[in-house]
């Protein structure tokens, strides 16, 4: 999707996730090598006009990685809220951040934790990266292509989140929006 705020100093809303799996030498993260930009990034894109964030998470997981929600855990420091009849609940990111992409256009970014147990269920859409990595972070660091500050956000989730934070059902947020009831 085209930037949506094309002024100058103009900010989109976009949301990603560091996806990780278990393996011999610790926690490893899916990265992928962006098609238009050739840096390893974490899987996300533009929240859309229609969407909310969540929505906007699951759908470029599919496109861009295969995995659907219902197969992955959604990490979170807290329980979520039970009772809501009226708020869209959604899991809270594990990083927010603002970064500058082109000259004077700004993302900002709300950060998902997720784990996988399995494979992904689909094949990246078409027109997008097939060369799909799972690294340690570690290994991540040490790849040219791999920006310093996504290896320094997947250094801190390896150490702060993966290991602490309640691993939940991520299909457990609802993607519908609720509407609020007619008075």
């Amino acid at each position: 999707m085209p930037h949506l705020h094309t002024q100058p100093d103009g900010h989109d809303l976009t949301a990603s996730a560091f996806v990780f799996r278990e393996a011999g030498d610790g926690p490893e993260v899916l990265v992928h090598l962006h098609r238009k930009l050739g840096l390893l990034l974490q899987p996300g894109g533009h929240v859309e006009p229609t969407e909310n964030p969540w929505q906007a998470l699951a759908h470029e997981l599919r496109e861009e990685t295969g995995f659907h929600l219902e197969q992955l855990m959604v990490l979170q420091p807290l329980l979520p809220v039970q009772g809501l009849t009226h708020d869209n609940p959604h899991p809270l990111p594990a990083f927010l951040n603002t970064h500058e992409v082109g000259s004077g256009h700004f993302h900002t970014d709300l950060v998902y934790a997720l784990v996988a147990d399995e494979p992904p269920r689909d094949a990246p859409g078409d027109g997008e990266s097939l060369d799909l990595r799972w690294l340690t972070a570690e290994a991540l660091a040490a790849q040219p292509e791999a920006p310093g500050d996504v290896a320094a956000v997947v250094s801190m989730l390896v150490r702060d989140v993966v290991p602490h934070w309640h691993r939940l059902p991520a299909s457990q947020w609802p993607l519908e929006t609720r509407r609020s009831p007619r008075r």
